[in-house]
Formats: C-alpha cells, sequence, structure tokens
C-alpha cells in the first residue's frame, strides 16, 4: 500500500514544466513531460529496474536479451493470431489435436512401461482409444473448416494403411 502511494506520489510529483525529455530536475531525478518518473519503475519492480543500471555484465546483457526476444515474440505471435486467419486456424488445430496426442502417447507409457501388459490387451486398449477420439476428431476437423476439411475428405477415401481403421470410418460421412 505505502509502495503505490509513494509509487503514484513520484509518478505525479511536478518538476519544471519547461523541462525537456529526459531532463533531470533539481534533486537529479529523471522527468519526461514534466513528471518524475525516475524511481517509479523501481518501486514497481526492483529486480527488472536494476537490469537497466550500469553495469553490464555478460550475464545481464544475456537476461536483457531473453526478456526483449521473448516480449516481441509475444507481440509478434498474438499479432499473427489476432490478424491472420491460416495461423490461428493452424493454432486451434493443434490446441485441439494437443490432448489427443498427449493422451495417447500417455496410453503408450502406461501401457508398455507401467502395466507391461500383453500385445492382445494394449491393441486392444489402442482400438478402444481411437474408437473413442475418431469422432471427436473429425468434429474438430468440421468445425475449423476448409483445407481441413479436404484433408479429411482425401484421407477418407486414400487413408488406407496411412490411418487406422478407426478413424477411416468416422471420416466417411
Amino acid at each position: 500500500s505505502n509502495k503505490i502511494a509513494s509509487f503514484i506520489g513520484n509518478m505525479y510529483k511536478q518538476t519544471d514544466p519547461s523541462s525537456r525529455l529526459g531532463d533531470k530536475d533539481k534533486y537529479g531525478e529523471v522527468s519526461i513531460a514534466g513528471f518524475n518518473l525516475s524511481h517509479s519503475a523501481a518501486l514497481l519492480s526492483p529486480s527488472i529496474y536494476s537490469l537497466s543500471q550500469p553495469p553490464f555484465t555478460r550475464k545481464k546483457i544475456a537476461l536483457l536479451v531473453m526478456i526483449t526476444l521473448f516480449l516481441a515474440s509475444t507481440v509478434l505471435l498474438t499479432s499473427l493470431y489476432t490478424f491472420h486467419r491460416g495461423f490461428r486456424r493452424t493454432i486451434q488445430f493443434w490446441k485441439g489435436m494437443a490432448p489427443f496426442i498427449i493422451k495417447y502417447k500417455l496410453l503408450l507409457f502406461k501401457a508398455n512401461k507401467i502395466d507391461k501388459v500383453c500385445e492382445e490387451e494394449f491393441e486392444r486398449r489402442i482400438a478402444a482409444f481411437r474408437e473413442k477420439t475418431a469422432p471427436q476428431v473429425v468434429d474438430l476437423i468440421i468445425s475449423l473448416g476448409g483445407i481441413y476439411v479436404k484433408i479429411g475428405q482425401v484421407m477418407s477415401t486414400i487413408g488406407q494403411g496411412i490411418l487406422p481403421e478407426q478413424y477411416i470410418k468416422a471420416l466417411i460421412p
């Protein structure tokens, strides 16, 4: 509470209104557009503020580069997702497929490493998984529309040997 009050007080403490951008006032504090902002960042996050202060070691520079790259990639990916329809649909596809892939990998791990089941039981578990997920995959493809539907149509006709039988049956209208 005191930090916030101090932050607001420091931020809006008037300096000389005729000062230029980045000038220091008589106390040696930086002002921008007549407002003192020199210690505002330090009050909110002292560790991040200290990164911008000398001395600049290799470790500090590497951390600043990583933070900058992270922020730039976040802005880029957010912009792509917002304004590029194809990119958004690709993300939605993998967001929908990721749970199936993870469940499948966990099923394989559990059957082979934990339960150590025989070949027949393993095949039964895989078939049950495919029966359960095939309609969900088809629903995902239909919800995405466009090229995903076309790929599903092609896979339902020539997918023998490429896709398991349960998925081919689910893709046939």
